[in-house]
């Protein structure tokens, strides 16, 4: 692409390659999450794709009367190598590289090619096709259940993973936070109890890490309830003080 701006693909430097794209991993050879699943347009950017994703699975829920999701187990298991008949418009030709005018490349990206990608995915979007494939395979799935629990049973992981040196903290003491998982470079709320304690910034690995001092924070004795509130994610843990 030619200009200071390409299409986003690549890997995660935090989050580790799920078991739904152990299958294409010949292809990404990498041990990190590839992105992206599906591709999009994106002139005005996550703006413009994000909604219209959106509308898509709003649209499979609808003909499915009920949840579709989490939907990438059956992306990449069914409608994936299903391509054109699940109603994915593969893209063959082209990378997502930032170039000059004058055809250097200043960020060397990723090249589109037959079948899944790391430049594309598994390729565009045919609405018509693939909503109805997609509650379909959804409807078919035995793992369904399973795959949903799945995903409960994880977002409930993360949401009590925020940890502390201590959970008791003697008069004259303090204990550190530390919490993971959340978007790096991010904000993330800091509470005690409802009350504000500050504003926290994920590290580039999504950490967040804070020395909580009962005395300077004035907390009287007894059960105190931490809440870290992130764009996507909100983690709880507990104390005591006295």
């Amino acid at each position: 692409m030619n200009g200071t701006l390409a299409e986003g693909a690549g890997f995660s430097s935090v989050f580790p390659r799920p078991p739904y794209q152990d299958g294409v991993a010949d292809i990404t050879r990498s041990p990190m999450r590839s992105v992206p699943d599906i591709t999009l347009d994106a002139q005005d950017g996550t703006s413009e794709s994000a909604p219209l994703m959106a509308g898509v699975l709003a649209l499979a829920t609808q003909v499915n009367q009920g949840n579709v999701g989490p939907i990438n187990p059956v992306l990449y298991g069914v409608l994936g190598p299903r391509g054109a008949q699940a109603g994915l418009t593969d893209v063959v030709r082209g990378n997502n590289s930032v170039t000059t005018p004058d055809g250097k490349t200043v960020v060397p990206g990723f090249t589109a090619a037959q079948g899944f990608d790391v430049a594309s995915g598994w390729g565009a979007l045919n609405a018509a096709r693939f909503v109805p494939a997609l509650a379909a395979a959804t409807a078919a799935s035995h793992q369904d259940r399973a795959i949903r629990a799945q995903a409960r049973a994880a977002l409930a992981g993360l949401r009590h993973s925020a940890r502390l040196s201590a959970g008791h903290i003697p008069a004259g003491g303090t204990c550190y936070l530390l919490a993971s998982d959340f978007l790096p470079g991010h904000p993330v709320d800091f509470t005690i109890d409802g009350r504000t304690v500050a504003t926290l910034t994920a590290n580039a690995l999504g950490d967040v890490t804070y020395m909580i001092d009962p005395s300077l924070l004035k907390l009287v004795a007894g059960h105190h309830t931490i809440t870290l509130t992130g764009m996507l994610l909100t983690e709880t843990a507990a104390f005591t003080s006295h």
